[in-house]
């Protein structure tokens, strides 16, 4: 995929490796980078169904807010998702388990 760039992987334990094989760090979010996307957004642990669509939807809307998309903004617009839950109260189980990984 030459021109992939951003995944948002919105299931749980997607950065999450495999407990079996401690050496290896193939999870879902390192195998999309892998494969060619620079950048992912995944969990590492269970995530709350509700927070999924919500966390999706302020990261996009983050991205795309005043211009074209650019890389450079994908970290910012998780940490915008992240404190807009944390500031509601939630716990840390349910805002900490997202993850960016790449450029």
């Amino acid at each position: 995929m030459p021109r992939a760039f951003f995944v948002f992987l919105s299931a749980c334990e997607s950065a999450k490796g495999d407990e079996t094989q401690l050496d290896e760090s193939v999870h879902m979010a390192a195998a999309l980078m892998f494969c060619g996307f620079r950048s992912v957004v995944a969990t590492m642990w269970n995530m709350d169904d509700l927070d999924g669509p919500e966390v999706a939807k302020a990261i996009y809307t983050e991205l795309f807010k005043g211009g074209p998309f650019n890389p450079d903004d994908v970290p910012y617009a998780l940490d915008t998702a992240v404190q807009s839950m944390r500031s509601r109260g939630l716990p840390p189980s349910r805002w900490a388990t997202y993850v960016h990984m790449g450029v």
